[in-house]
């Protein structure tokens, strides 16, 4: 495995906290770098410079270039290209190959000192959550050396487990709620993933998330719809992010407590990814794939069956994700 150097990125939204591979180039690296500090797209005219040094060329590799563990970099803004007469997208910016080479990069470099949980929700039903939760939680578990566990807090839906884990019975956990009981309701996906079917009866969702919190590294949890229900308040009150799936970000409602959020627009027209704005969160886009849409939520679910434009968009809400986490 390509040896990792830690260091530390100064940029407009703070002080980040980073593994790179220390044989890359600069250029190779900017645009994983960009996406997780500033959530943007357009890292390849970005540059990086040793903070009292000059700035690092593009094709210098890491280990080339002087750096040592806990070096300080500035991570420079490039100055604003004239307005083109076509929209540029993202796939024409930046060799689609290398990019996802760069987002998988950024999710998998980054340790987390603690458990992350990360509550998926929306405020009105069919907004497309147990689609983002099965793929964020299906593609960290590839790409991280993490434990994974996705848990369907959604009972009167149950549409996660069906997808996930079809032929499990849910659990009860109604006469004991203890972390052993949890760890042997869960269901192996393989990936170091594994799915916790939704709860048969009256649960305590509250203590249930913070044993899953124990058991494993990364917890995803698939809400009801809605922000008061018992498993959806517990959920977004126990969460370290909070994922709000809508189909407009204009119109996103506000939680009911303050959480850093990450916004997906789910079955969008058209590709797009919006720069974060102060005091604004990120926001993703889920492009209307209708066709798709109807293949995942067969027996099968797999992460191969999803469409290339779903598949860079959960890359760069998980890279968001893993950057904004403890």
């Amino acid at each position: 495995m390509d040896a990792q150097l830690l260091v530390t990125v100064e940029s407009a939204s703070g002080r980040h906290v980073l593994r790179v591979p220390q044989s890359a180039r600069v250029e190779d690296v900017l645009p994983g770098i960009v996406q997780v500090c500033e959530g943007r797209a357009d890292g390849v005219r970005w540059k990086l410079k040793p903070l009292g040094e000059d700035v690092l060329a593009a094709d210098t590799r890491l280990s080339d270039s002087g750096l040592f563990p806990g070096a300080v970099l500035q991570l420079i803004e490039p100055e604003p290209m004239p307005p083109s007469p076509h929209p540029t997208h993202v796939k024409e910016r930046v060799v689609g190959r290398d990019y996802l080479g760069s987002l998988d990069g950024a999710i998998a470099a980054r340790d987390i000192s603690r458990s992350m949980v990360v509550a998926v929700a929306a405020a009105h039903p069919g907004a497309g959550t147990t689609t983002v939760a099965a793929l964020l939680a299906t593609l960290l578990g590839r790409v991280r050396q993490d434990s994974v566990v996705v848990a369907d807090a959604n009972p009167e839906s149950g549409a996660l487990s069906h997808w996930l884990a079809p032929d499990a019975s849910r659990p009860d956990f109604s006469t004991d709620l203890g972390p052993q009981p949890v760890l042997t309701a869960l269901v192996g996906l393989g990936d170091r993933t594994s799915v916790l079917p939704a709860a048969a009866g009256e649960v305590d969702w509250a203590e249930l998330i913070e044993h899953l919190r124990r058991l494993q590294k990364i917890v995803v949890l698939d809400c009801a719809a809605g922000f008061r229900r018992p498993s959806s308040s517990a959920a977004i009150g126990a969460a370290d992010l909070v994922v709000l799936v809508t189909k407009s970000p204009a119109r996103a409602p506000e939680l009911p407590l303050r959480k850093t959020v990450v916004v997906v627009e789910n079955q969008a027209s058209r590709r797009s990814r919006s720069p974060r704005a102060s005091g604004r969160p990120h926001v993703v886009t889920l492009v209307d794939e209708p066709a798709a849409a109807d293949r995942l939520k067969t027996r099968g679910f797999s992460w191969n069956n999803a469409p290339e434009s779903w598949q860079e968009s959960i890359r760069e809400l998980a890279a968001v994700l893993i950057g904004s986490a403890s």
